[in-house]
């Protein structure tokens, strides 16, 4: 696993944002986008599950709900927070969607060389929570969650917004 040394400023709160990647400019998301995410996600996903023992489950779905959380290698006490509180959020309002494999979560780190395409097929500027539908294997939609660091500091608030926008894609 190779680490790109990322350039880092204050951001509201304790977060640390990260700006550059690959020597390259990170933009703010303006909106949904299906193209080239879509694109790179598929290839993703199927390095994903190629190996993983429920990849044949997997493939066979028709849709599903992929919650990620994107973060750099450094990582501030807010982006581990806010890990932490969607992951709850996830488990606890849509269990038997994550033992089904209809809803997954996880968690990745842009600056690992086979993930440095997120952030500019998501548009990211931040430590990031995205929803990634998929139907049929193919991204039909995204949505990035930029309330996170707004409600990170009222647990119960930054849940319900998480399972909010988790049972709309559903």
């Amino acid at each position: 696993m190779k680490v790109v040394k990322t350039g880092h400023k204050n951001r509201i709160g304790k977060c640390i944002m990260f700006t550059a990647l690959s020597g390259m400019l990170v933009f703010r998301l303006s909106g949904e986008s299906t193209t080239t995410a879509g694109k790179h996600h598929e290839e993703a996903q199927r390095a994903a599950t190629a190996s993983s023992p429920r990849a044949q489950d997997t493939k066979e779905r028709e849709q599903r709900l992929i919650v990620y959380y994107f973060h750099t290698t450094y990582r501030c006490p807010s982006c581990n927070l806010i890990e932490s509180l969607t992951k709850t959020a996830v488990e606890i309002g849509f269990a038997d969607h994550l033992e089904s494999g209809r809803i997954e979560f996880r968690s990745i780190n842009i600056d690992t060389d086979g993930n440095k395409h997120f952030a500019r097929d998501y548009k990211l500027y931040t430590k990031s929570v995205v929803l990634s539908d998929l139907q049929n294997g193919k991204e039909t939609h995204w949505k990035n969650l930029e309330q996170v660091w707004k409600l990170l500091r009222n647990r119960d608030k930054f849940i319900a917004y998480i399972r909010n926008e988790v049972q709309a894609f559903l």
